[in-house]
């Protein structure tokens, strides 16, 4: 008897996939191919429903459809066309984007946390209020993506190029920025605390009130940037290029300048407390006092 039952469970199931679509392995939910490589199914599904969690949609053409609000977390996207899409409010969460086009596309507000966007294309993408904590956007070029209000804590941005991008106020706490390029880039007031930024070009940036606090500076080049009023505590310099810079009122104290170049730096009210400076060279440095000057080469700095 247990093997006619089991029987008509089974073949109660199979009717129920044939006639009405519904799958028991999916939880009795309609069978849309999700994460099979059927990607005209999972397109169609999204189009239909406004969502596709766990989806393959790789290289599946997207540009320029309305997709406000839509549920995409988990989906594959790799070098999808999603240029000019409107994404607004969407939830891409762990989403991978990477090698994705979405240049002029409309991402405001969108939640892409933990997301791959490595090597996407963001040429005057909205990101605007989006959340981008944890996601990854390595060598991605976003000159021309607007960013304002962005979350980018624990972001990975290695070796991307952000130069001349406003990112002011913006939360950078704990951010991969090792080899980026952020020349003339607008950070005033970010937090950056416990940031890695070495060998990053930071040449001619405004980072004027910003929290650096523990954060990972070596090799860094920072000529002619704006550090006033910054906070640098515990930061990690060593062999940073500061020549030029304006570290004027900048929290410097139990810092590590070792080996930094400081040369014609404007230094007046600077708080250099307990910081590591042999080997800097303050050559010309603007700003410091006889009693300053002395102070700093008892503890191994250069001003010749």
């Amino acid at each position: 008897m247990a093997r006619i039952k089991m029987s008509l469970f089974t073949a109660s199931l199979l009717v129920a996939t044939c006639f009405f679509g519904i799958s028991p392995i999916a939880g009795l939910r309609p069978v849309y191919g999700n994460g099979d490589g059927n990607t005209e199914t999972n397109r169609k599904k999204l189009l239909d429903t406004g969502e596709c969690t766990h989806c393959d949609l790789q290289g599946v053409d997207l540009s320029g459809i309305i997709l406000e609000g839509v549920d995409l977390s988990d989906a594959r996207l790799q070098d999808a066309d999603l240029s000019g899409a409107n994404l607004e409010n969407a939830d891409l969460e762990d989403a991978d984007l990477s090698d994705a086009n979405l240049d002029n596309a409309n991402l405001g507000h969108a939640n892409l946390k933990g997301a791959n966007l490595t090597q996407a294309k963001l040429s005057g993408t909205n990101l605007t209020g989006a959340n981008l904590k944890e996601a990854n956007l390595s060598s991605v070029d976003m000159q021309t993506t607007k960013l304002l209000g962005v979350n980018l804590r624990e972001a990975i941005l290695e070796a991307s190029d952000l130069s001349d991008v406003d990112l002011g106020g913006v939360d950078l706490r704990e951010a991969d920025l090792r080899d980026a390029d952020l020349s003339g880039i607008k950070l005033s007031g970010a937090n950056l605390e416990d940031a890695h930024l070495g060998g990053a070009n930071l040449r001619q940036a405004d980072l004027s009130g910003a929290n650096l606090e523990d954060a990972i500076l070596t090799n860094a080049v920072l000529s002619r940037a704006n550090l006033s009023g910054a906070d640098l505590e515990e930061a990690n310099l060593g062999h940073a290029d500061l020549s030029h810079a304006n570290l004027t009122d900048a929290n410097l104290s139990y810092t590590n300048l070792r080996w930094a170049s400081l040369r014609r730096a404007s230094m007046k009210g600077s708080d250099l407390r307990g910081a590591n400076v042999k080997g800097a060279y303050f050559e010309g440095a603007k700003g410091l006092t006889r009693e300053e000057k002395a102070d700093l080469e008892k503890r191994g700095a250069k001003f010749d």
